[in-house]
């Protein structure tokens, strides 16, 4: 059997739609939000098993509601996450800003 550690980090996405980007100093009103499971860690170590790899997933979290989500969100994949809480950090979290349509999926 296949077995792969991917040691990175997890993160919350937060993506907001949008018709256009801003511009600098501008605001511009947001539509559609979408918050859900990323970071190139588990993006890798989900990918990998969901392709049939056994893998486990070594990230750090803090210790918020973030990290919850983010355990929650990694208990519906195929992958073993081993997430090391830290009090010293908060959980990781990105800010996404996509333009165009919203027929796009996010």
């Amino acid at each position: 059997m296949r077995r792969a550690f991917v040691i990175g980090n997890v993160a919350i996405d937060e993506v907001f739609r949008m018709d256009r980007l801003p511009q600098s100093g501008e605001s511009v009103l947001g539509g559609m939000r979408h918050v859900g499971l990323g970071g190139k860690g588990a993006n890798q170590a989900i990918a990998l098993a969901r392709a049939g790899v056994d893998t486990m997933l070594v990230a750090a979290v803090g210790i918020d509601a973030h990290a919850e989500l983010l355990r929650r969100r990694l208990a519906t994949e195929p992958v073993y996450a081993a997430l090391i809480e830290r009090s010293t950090l908060s959980t990781a979290r990105s800010i996404v800003l996509a333009d165009g349509p919203e027929s796009v999926p996010l």
